[in-house]
């Protein structure tokens, strides 16, 4: 993605995923992402780069895909992909920032970095609902029957937090807790990101954490959260960051 097409493409993802957009907004949105996309697609078939994009638009030129499918894989990969894992950032920052005594287990080597993240994963779920599913016959799922053709949501933030299965720690934000999760799906749904996601959460998070030491710039509560049904996000995190003692600036 060039540069000065990050921020127009952040706008239109921050605006997919606002639930309480008016009818005629989320229309014009989607027509607006799809352009966006088309024209990337576009600029990358006119002057091709060794990038991941470039590599997909080749494939939907020679008639591997269609130039919808295109568009739609773009959509997935760069859309949907990097909302995700801005929300994964921002509320694994804020959990550490506000339990620092869990900040400090990890700095002092006794959990390491791959289990934050999936401690993360499990506590605030980059994604908060799934798109409805309906099922195609009627089914009992404890003991309570969901006819065939009913809108079903599933929460993958309730299922981090679900006592049956996590204990009495479900609920707080402990790097040394259950860490299964459905942060990424499951099944033939798995998200085809997480590899990648993983990697990202695996080198950014002590790489900040090994160079700032970070405060809340206003109370918790006052932390304003992304407005969607479907993400689990945050709009921003005001913080005052300092160098850590020690700390190479550069790094």
């Amino acid at each position: 993605m060039p540069d000065e097409q990050r921020a127009p493409l952040h706008a239109l993802c921050n605006a997919v995923f606002d639930t309480t957009s008016q009818p005629e907004e989320v229309v014009a949105t989607g027509q607006g992402l799809y352009r966006f996309m088309a024209e990337l697609a576009e600029s990358k078939a006119a002057e091709p780069g060794d990038d991941l994009t470039s590599m997909l638009v080749e494939h939907g030129t020679d008639g591997t895909i269609t130039l919808g499918e295109l568009v739609d894989t773009l959509i997935l990969v760069l859309a949907a992909g990097h909302q995700t894992t801005v929300n994964f950032f921002t509320n694994s920052l804020l959990a550490l920032i506000t339990h620092p005594e869990q900040l400090e287990l990890v700095r002092a080597g006794d959990v390491s970095w791959e289990t934050v993240t999936e401690s993360a994963l499990a506590w605030e779920s980059p994604v908060s609902q799934s798109p409805f599913r309906y099922p195609t016959q009627d089914i009992e799922i404890g003991g309570t029957v969901i006819r065939e053709g009913e809108p079903v949501m599933m929460s993958y933030a309730a299922l981090g937090r679900d006592p049956a299965h996590h204990g009495p720690l479900a609920a707080s934000f402990d790097v040394v807790r259950d860490t299964r999760h459905l942060s990424f799906g499951h099944g033939p749904h798995f998200c085809v990101g997480a590899p990648l996601a993983r990697l990202e959460a695996h080198i950014a998070l002590p790489a900040f954490f090994d160079r700032f030491d970070a405060e809340l710039a206003v109370p918790a509560k006052e932390v304003e959260r992304f407005p969607s049904l479907a993400l689990n996000g945050i709009r921003a995190l005001p913080a005052v960051i300092r160098p850590r003692a020690g700390a190479v600036a550069g790094v």
